[in-house]
């Protein structure tokens, strides 16, 4: 599949030289994510965090999320502090007693 890169996102691109960095198309993922929401209407969404847990790639996605599953206590509290009331999946193996205990003490505010 080949998509076009929207011009001011190349421009962002273009300008940064040799300086590695990731550039987001905020408003193309939004789009992206409310047309897979449509396709999936009535089915829980959550986005898992560890995807990319960027501030502002989160805020895009929490409209059109029912969720993040989270899966370690630095997560839980990076999204937690980011979105206060959005609704946490806080999935994955083997948890330590401070996550599990950080994650009580959220619940409990």
């Amino acid at each position: 599949m080949s998509m076009a890169i929207p011009s001011g996102v190349r421009q962002i691109a273009e300008s940064l030289d040799d300086v590695p960095a990731y550039v987001y198309d905020l408003a193309g993922l939004a789009r992206h994510v409310a047309a897979v929401q449509a396709a999936l209407a009535g089915t829980e969404l959550c986005y898992a965090v560890k995807a990319n847990p960027d501030p502002e790639v989160l805020r895009t996605l929490a409209p059109y999320t029912d969720g993040f599953e989270v899966s370690s206590g630095g997560e839980f509290g990076h999204v937690r502090a980011l979105l206060p009331d959005t609704r946490l999946s806080f999935g994955g193996p083997g948890k330590t007693a401070r996550s599990r205990s950080m994650t009580r003490c959220w619940a409990s505010v």
